[in-house]
């Protein structure tokens, strides 16, 4: 009996990893697609291997958003067929950093009737600021210490950027320095101090300015906040 029930166990196990097998992806779960510059069409493809011993046929494929386009070219694919279903995705609305954009494909009669693909790009813009905003909370009031913090221009262009001004209308903050030239590729740090004098939250914000095209103005929010000690 002990047999029979472990033959059975074997065998569900077995038909269990059939249905595991049934789609085979030529590539990873998240296709990482590196570095993309805002507004670059990413293009690619999602590739598979029918291995579920049977025609696999796709009821439905869907993106997780409208940026992205998905056209499968066709639905029905024989045992050992390759399926190849192209996708693109816009980036022009996409803030900079990392994302990462789900189709699902759906099958008819298939263990599991869903697999998940995963795009994923790191978004990049020729004129960066990181971070996007300053965000000080709880600084102790005490107006004999002076708060120092950082924020980098990055230059992912191909020509140097004059930052022409730095500027901010909060008397409180002084930045350093308010001009500089970033070579192409490079990036620099800008030093943001200020005298934690007075209780209170105080936002402002910090206005860069270049030459380049496209980012001839770049606002960085500041938000700080002041506490009795």
């Amino acid at each position: 009996m002990r047999v029979q029930h472990f033959i059975s166990l074997l065998l569900l196990v077995s038909v269990s990893a059939l249905f595991a097998q049934g789609v085979e992806f030529k590539h990873p779960n998240v296709i990482d697609v590196g570095k993309t510059m805002k507004g670059d069409l990413i293009e690619g493809k999602i590739e598979f291997v029918n291995k579920s011993g049977s025609m696999l046929e796709i009821a439905d494929v869907r993106p997780s958003c409208g940026c992205t386009a998905v056209k499968p070219e066709k639905l029905v694919y024989q045992n050992g067929e390759v399926a190849t279903i192209p996708f693109s995705v816009e980036t022009e609305k996409f803030n900079p950093g990392v994302v990462r954009k789900p189709i699902h494909i759906h099958f008819v009669d298939n263990k599991p009737e869903r697999q998940t693909v995963t795009i994923q790009a790191n978004i990049v813009t020729e004129l960066a600021v990181n971070p996007r905003y300053l965000h000080l909370q709880s600084i102790s009031l005490n107006p004999d210490t002076t708060i120092t913090e950082f924020f980098e221009i990055e230059n992912e262009s191909d020509k140097p950027v004059e930052i022409t001004d730095i500027k901010t209308e909060a008397d409180f903050i002084k930045i350093s320095p308010s001009s500089v030239v970033i070579p192409p590729g490079k990036s620099h740090l800008i030093q943001f101090q200020f005298k934690p004098a007075t209780p209170g939250r105080k936002s402002t914000r910090i206005s860069i300015q270049s030459n380049h095209e496209k980012h001839a103005e770049i606002k960085v929010p500041v938000y700080i906040n002041v506490v009795n000690s």
